[in-house]
């Protein structure tokens, strides 16, 4: 990407053979999956390096952005290469797991071998048929969902800089989720807000009538 720079480090003698050098701003190394029409999406949904890897085309890094505005044909390369980590990659993907797999291995560490995204966790789901596996899916994508929300809350308590203890929060969190008795947490999200938060942050996880 055009906005990675290297900076010989003041730590070092720029006469020496072997300066040192620093390598900054690499947050965009891995170029962008079609951003559709939310176009800071570009920043943060990446392909994974094993994707790029291992994909017939080179990417771009800066398509869909003003960095590439004079060569259009980079976004032309990643649109497909969008089409084919979602219609082929993940479908394939999804056929071949098995729910011993799953069990031997994380998912995710399978799907990120596979050169596929956390992300993609629900179409993974929706291609799956085994009634088992689809749950273990589901175990795996709720567990994220709820580490979104703890995360959120700590966000919040950071924002808006007051004193507190992460492990305390953590704490408080898991005793609200899993006691029985204790109805805070779902009387705060409840099963409607639960299941929005899994659609936004996972695409077709959920079937008609789930949840």
């Amino acid at each position: 990407p055009c906005d990675i720079e290297i900076h010989v480090g003041s730590d070092t003698d720029r006469s020496e053979d072997n300066p040192r050098y620093y390598f900054i701003d690499a947050a965009r190394v891995m170029p962008p999956v079609t951003p559709g029409d939310e176009g800071q999406k570009i920043f943060y949904q990446l392909f994974r390096p094993e994707f790029v890897s291992n994909y017939k085309s080179k990417l771009s890094s800066d398509a869909f952005s003003r960095f590439g505005m004079l060569d259009t044909s980079k976004n032309d390369l990643v649109t497909e290469a969008t089409k084919y980590l979602l219609e082929v990659l993940v479908p394939n993907f999804a056929s071949n797991l098995t729910l011993r797999k799953c069990e031997t291995l994380n998912v995710v560490k399978l799907m990120h071998v596979a050169g596929i995204n956390a992300r993609y966790l629900g179409l993974v789901r929706s291609h799956v048929q085994d009634i088992s596996l689809k749950q273990r899916l589901m175990e795996e994508i709720i567990a994220r969902t709820l580490k979104r929300i703890l995360f959120e809350k700590i966000r919040k308590e950071m924002d808006a800089l007051n004193s507190f203890s992460a492990d305390v929060m953590l704490c408080e969190f898991c005793n609200k989720l899993l006691d029985p008795e204790e109805m805070s947490f779902w009387s705060e999200h409840g099963k409607k807000n639960l299941k929005a938060k899994i659609l936004r942050g996972f695409e077709g996880a959920l079937e008609k009538g789930e949840m």
